[in-house]
């Protein structure tokens, strides 16, 4: 294997089609960039996870896509992305040199494979090249997220609901769950809160989503919830029922900021 090898692969994709840029090929090529283009067994869902944040955290290029879920990808999750993200890849390995494998539900880099330093080199500066001369644009994407606690009004629940829904961290928050986690109201009012505003404040394991009335009421702490995920209400009010509960889903990576028992 040499160089040649991974950069033939690179350059035989499709990023455009007869009805335009191909931006979720474009989600595949950054993901392989960010890894380094070394994949050990890494999961579909994972591929999943970081189209749908590209997409979520840059609304332009989902508008120009072919695929309507991506074109209204506020209303969908990562594991919605499953069958475009297959296809995807499929078409990868199919036109590639069989440097990046698909298999199962798991994508990695040919384990006979050794890069070194200079084959890297020269993958990243042609990715750059392929994005610019395809997209018309230099397209870099990083998933970090970056928010001073200092800067976050903590005093004003609107202050504060607004200036989450202008982060990452908002984005993030819908991923896991994309309906108020009270009464299960969707739609474009949903607000995206802290769990426990002490802790890490840009994990999105600790955020909940609400309706705007719920959020008020979280926020204000009229209740909590327990790491069992059974409600704690502290202060009775008419839209709170002991029976709320958050599912064995939401929980999974959010009970180290929840509440003891």
């Amino acid at each position: 294997m040499n160089i040649s090898d991974l950069c033939a692969e690179i350059m035989k994709q499709n990023y455009t089609s007869i009805l335009g840029k191909n931006y979720s090929k474009l989600a595949i090529l950054l993901f392989l960039k960010q890894n380094n283009f070394q994949l050990k067994k890494t999961s579909l869902m994972r591929v999943c996870q970081f189209t749908y944040r590209f997409f979520r955290d840059n609304i332009q290029y989902g508008k120009e896509s072919n695929y309507v879920i991506l074109k209204n990808i506020e209303q969908y999750m990562p594991e919605d992305l499953t069958l475009i993200v297959k296809t995807e890849l499929n078409e990868w390995v199919v036109n590639g040199q069989n440097v990046i494998l698909l298999e199962e539900d798991s994508v990695l880099t040919n384990p006979s494979i050794t890069l070194s330093d200079s084959d890297l080199i020269m993958a990243h500066s042609l990715t750059s090249t392929i994005i610019k001369q395809n997209f018309g644009e230099e397209v870099t994407y990083k998933e970090d997220i970056d928010i001073n606690r200092e800067s976050i009004p903590f005093s004003n629940y609107d202050d504060y609901v607004q200036f989450i829904a202008n982060t990452r961290l908002y984005n993030r928050g819908f991923e896991t769950l994309n309906y108020c986690c009270c009464c299960d109201k969707t739609g474009k009012d949903l607000v995206c809160l802290h769990i426990n505003p002490l802790l890490d404040i840009n994990d999105p394991n600790n955020t909940l989503i609400f309706c705007y009335e719920h959020g008020e009421l979280y926020f204000r702490k009229y209740f909590n919830f327990l790491k069992s995920g059974k409600i704690k209400i502290q202060q009775n009010n008419n839209n709170l029922d002991n029976r709320m509960h958050l599912s064995r889903k939401v929980l999974l990576n959010k009970r180290k900021f929840l509440e003891e028992e």
